[in-house]
């Protein structure tokens, strides 16, 4: 085998960036199209979504604001609703405020890839907790309705 090291090794030392770009840059779209219905969902979902959750990681890792944000990279959403997606129109108790845009639809995005994943993940339940130890934040400034919790494709009536 000589220096070259399994994919899966290699693929631990990228950066999501690096993860997200590669992906982009498949030379067979077949390649993106079969990873791609692994999570689930269309190859230009999933590239997509790579691209704003490496943006979303940059925000964190240099400690910018999440909340009350509009996203220079908002995910794109699917054109048919899965059966495993929010209730859609996504809809906040501000209508100055664009939903599509905001921190929401990335958790959403999350959950979504973490469902296909990890369906034991119990992140949307942190999730809720989080939320509702700091109730008094603006949802609608996150692009979420005030009842998100309630909406099945959390699955947080099952617990």
């Amino acid at each position: 085998m000589g220096n070259r090291k399994p994919s899966w090794v290699v693929m631990e030392l990228l950066t999501f960036g690096q993860l997200s770009m590669i992906y982009d840059r498949m030379a067979n779209a077949s390649d993106q199209k079969a990873i791609a219905r692994l999570f689930g969902t269309q190859a230009e979902l999933l590239r997509s979504w790579l691209q704003t959750l490496s943006y979303m990681r940059n925000v964190c890792a240099h400690h910018s604001r999440l909340w009350n944000r509009e996203l220079g990279n908002a995910p794109k959403v699917p054109k048919k609703s899965p059966s495993s997606w929010i209730k859609w129109p996504i809809e906040v108790s501000d209508d100055n405020i664009r939903p599509y845009v905001r921190l929401y639809l990335v958790l959403v995005v999350i959950e979504f890839l973490l469902q296909s994943i990890n369906p034991e993940s119990s992140w949307h339940q942190r999730l809720f907790e989080l939320m509702h130890k700091y109730n008094r934040v603006s949802k609608a400034h996150m692009g979420m309705p005030e009842e998100w919790s309630t909406d099945s494709f959390w699955r947080l009536s099952e617990e």
